[in-house]
């Protein structure tokens, strides 16, 4: 028997992991927060800053809340976008842990050329354990749990820019 992780898994362990038979084609999929109750972080969402726009980090915990922080700010920033966060329990932060499970394997979305504006062109990732996402205004033939996904980050981390996200 092997046991398998293989979407963030939150500091699971193999030993905590149910195990799959070795004779199997698909290894079992760990739910990114087995406990939603906790204060565990299971995604970070990275906004790039823009001209007209600061960059953005969201770090996303397993009970629904949110930690939002700016980074380096845009030339031109109005501070339109605060550093706000979500409490638990959250259904902004739920929807994207729905998104993310939904999708499964974030690494395997793929991108797709877009035009974007100078001024307020940003690149909007997630990054789930060890594995980033592609540009997630950009993804080539989104499923729609993928469309969901670019959505709901867009909710969480919001910029000038947010009119360009699926």
């Amino acid at each position: 028997m092997i046991a398998f992780c293989t979407i963030g898994c939150g500091g699971l362990t193999s030993a905590s992991l149910p195990a799959v038979d070795a004779g199997q084609d698909a290894p079992h999929v760990v739910e990114v927060c087995p406990d939603r109750g906790a204060h565990v972080k299971f995604a970070t969402i990275h906004e790039t800053r823009s001209t007209n726009s600061p960059e953005l980090f969201v770090d996303a915990f397993c009970d629904g809340s949110t930690r939002r922080t700016l980074g380096t700010p845009g030339f031109n920033d109005a501070g339109s976008v605060s550093a706000q966060s979500f409490p638990p329990h959250s259904p902004e932060v739920q929807a994207v842990l729905d998104d993310v499970n939904a999708v499964g394997d974030i690494g395997k979305l793929s991108a797709a050329p877009c035009a974007k504006s100078i001024s307020f062109g940003t690149v909007t990732t997630i990054a789930v354990g060890a594995v980033t996402s592609v540009d997630l205004q950009c993804i080539a033939n989104p499923t729609p749990a993928a469309k969901s996904l670019a959505h709901d980050c867009c909710v969480l981390a919001p910029t000038t820019n947010s009119s360009q996200c699926l």
